[in-house]
């Protein structure tokens, strides 16, 4: 099993979020994810156009009116996603065709940390090879914990293999509850990645959804905003920062 070390290793190539460091000049990233690959977030009509109500209609919609938007996402499925039985292959390749992602979610939706070893492989790796079988060659890249619950071996959610199938390196996605941390701060865990969720919240504030919640924390406080310097050979901060960059990236560095 490799250790954390290898796999931050491996990660350099992996980048964290795929195209994070060619957002233009003075923009922010936002990676949208949807976890379960239920009907409602994609389905595609029997002339072979997306569903308008499901989420990915939705968001092709906004396209149209707003050709700066590009519609982009994470599907965290498990088996039968999006219900698409049959056409699995037809309507995961229209997804990645059109700038989605396809991520593992276990097979069964499976709380990880009631699983012993082979457990968790067998869960990961047949989800894997689904997803792969429907679309040769694909290289995921990503895991979301059902539940939010690590394996007690939490390095199993990274990697792993079963049944001649191996998954992983991935980054592991949390429930929840907050924004991560630049992918190039010491704080970034790749293994631990958590995520704002949209649901209503528990608690009474200003704001209904925890999105929104978040949105304007992030709107007061911007400098606590990943923000991109347009340059993928450089990385850009504040000089009162630069304890916060990881190691891995100092040759990187341009302080301001």
């Amino acid at each position: 099993m490799a250790s954390f070390q290898e796999h931050n290793r491996t990660l350099d190539d992996w980048r964290a979020f795929p195209g994070i460091e060619r957002l233009p000049e003075g923009n922010g990233a936002v990676v949208m994810t949807f976890d379960d690959g239920t009907k409602s977030q994609f389905a595609l009509l029997p002339d072979g156009n997306v569903d308008p109500e499901t989420a990915v209609g939705i968001m092709m919609a906004f396209a149209q009116k707003h050709p700066d938007f590009r519609p982009a996402g994470t599907f965290y499925v498990n088996q039968d996603p999006f219900e698409l039985g049959s056409n699995l292959s037809t309507g995961l390749r229209w997804l990645t065709t059109h700038g989605f992602e396809i991520g593992n979610h276990t097979t069964s939706h499976a709380d990880l940390s009631s699983l012993d070893s082979t457990g968790v492989q067998k869960e990961l790796a047949t989800d894997a090879k689904m997803i792969t079988d429907a679309l040769p060659g694909y290289k995921i890249r990503t895991m979301a914990l059902p539940y939010g619950s690590n394996p007690s071996s939490s390095s199993l959610a990274v990697r792993g293999s079963y049944g001649g199938t191996s998954y992983g390196p991935y980054g592991v996605m949390l429930v929840g509850a907050n924004p991560s941390a630049s992918p190039f701060s010491s704080d970034f865990d790749p293994a631990a990645v958590p995520r704002i969720r949209s649901a209503h919240l528990p608690w009474k504030c200003t704001q209904d959804y925890e999105w929104d919640d978040w949105q304007c924390q992030l709107e007061n406080n911007p400098d606590a905003v990943y923000v991109s310097d347009g340059n993928p050979a450089t990385i850009s901060f504040p000089s009162s920062e630069e304890g916060s960059l990881s190691s891995r990236f100092k040759a990187r560095a341009k302080p301001y």
